[in-house]
């Protein structure tokens, strides 16, 4: 118990000897002339080194420039008489160590967060381009670190770090799910490609054979609705009309804009009709030509079919007329060996 009374006290001992000693340390710079030009003349080293460092020193550079201005103003009031006030000097030269040690804090953490986007790109580039959210906040970072803006920085690189990690898991799994799919679709066209094929083929030919039929149909239908949008908007100038030059309850812009705007769909309708007609009778003069080019085919090939009739038939009666020739010369060969066969017999006896 009393060890452990004695290093509460030993450790309250300490932090009031850390705060003493942080006072000291805040007031160690007299705030008069001497201790002013002192406190710029550091400012002024501690700007040259962080632009040695390739930091932007626009805003630090500014605050010395008030400083310096603040100190010769307090200069003319010393010489006056008066007594001079250094504080502001002080308070710029404070801040201006503060974002010294901001900016070099920042420069470890914006160079760590540059290594995790750098990896971060070399692993998704191969996968995906969808990172442009990514490349955005890191724009925005790089421009916060020029314009010196540390603090706001300080508190967007652990988001952006979060952002990069949530954003490859997102790609990895978006990747997965597309190299899955593509293996099953390509496994399925490995399986089933003739009948792919077929059905391919099969669709072609149905829509060589039908494609005039189809294009012909798709214009009429589109002039079918042409027209009937024509009508209609008729129909909403006649009643525009109405009730401006009737009822009066249609103000004279409101009418002369919507007059406008029907009469210039209208005309838009009517320029597009005749091109469709146009295009229609192209259509169909080329079915025409088809119809024309099959019939004549038909013709030839049912000419052709009717002489190959022909011609087996007049081959068939020509075979029957010397198989009846063949037949009764056959006959007469047996009557007359007949007849020999009797004679000889009879000459015998």
């Amino acid at each position: 118990m009393k060890k452990s009374l004695i290093f509460i006290f030993a450790l309250v001992f300490l932090i009031l000897s850390m705060i003493n000693v942080s006072a000291e340390i805040n007031n160690s710079v007299p705030n008069n002339s001497t201790g002013a030009i002192k406190c710029i003349e550091n400012s002024e080293q501690i700007m040259k080194k962080l632009a040695e460092y390739n930091f932007s020193v626009q805003s630090v550079n500014d605050s010395i420039k008030l400083a310096r201005q603040i100190y010769d103003a307090q200069i003319i009031v010393e010489k006056r008489g008066a007594n001079g006030d250094y504080g502001a000097v002080l308070k710029y030269c404070d801040d201006i160590s503060k974002i010294e040690k901001l900016a070099y804090e920042t420069r470890d953490e914006m160079y760590s967060l540059e290594m995790n986007y750098d990896d971060f790109i070399k692993k998704v580039k191969k996968i995906s381009s969808n990172y442009s959210d990514i490349t955005d906040l890191m724009t925005k970072a790089r421009n916060e670190m020029s314009d010196e803006r540390y603090k706001q920085l300080i508190i967007m690189i652990p988001n952006i770090e979060k952002k990069i990690i949530e954003k490859e898991a997102e790609l990895a799994r978006t990747n997965l799910f597309y190299r899955t799919v593509g293996r099953g679709i390509k496994e399925f066209l490995i399986d089933n490609w003739i009948k792919i094929f077929i059905i391919a083929a099969v669709l072609g030919v149905l829509f060589l054979i039908y494609r005039w039929k189809i294009r012909k149909y798709i214009l009429l239908k589109k002039i079918s609705r042409m027209e009937m949008e024509k009508k209609v908007i008729q129909e909403l100038i006649k009643d525009l009309q109405r009730d401006y030059f009737e009822k009066g309850n249609v103000p004279e812009g409101t009418f002369n804009i919507k007059t406008k705007k029907y009469a210039e769909m209208v005309r838009d309708i009517e320029r597009q009709i005749p091109l469709l007609r146009e295009e229609l009778a192209k259509v169909a003069a080329i079915m025409s030509k088809q119809k024309s080019i099959k019939s004549e085919g038909d013709s030839k090939k049912k000419e052709k079919l009717e002489k190959e009739r022909a011609r087996k038939e007049k081959k068939l009666k020509n075979k029957g007329k010397r198989f009846l020739f063949f037949k009764i010369k056959s006959k007469s060969k047996k009557s007359v060996k007949k007849r020999a066969r009797r004679i000889r017999k009879k000459k015998r006896k």
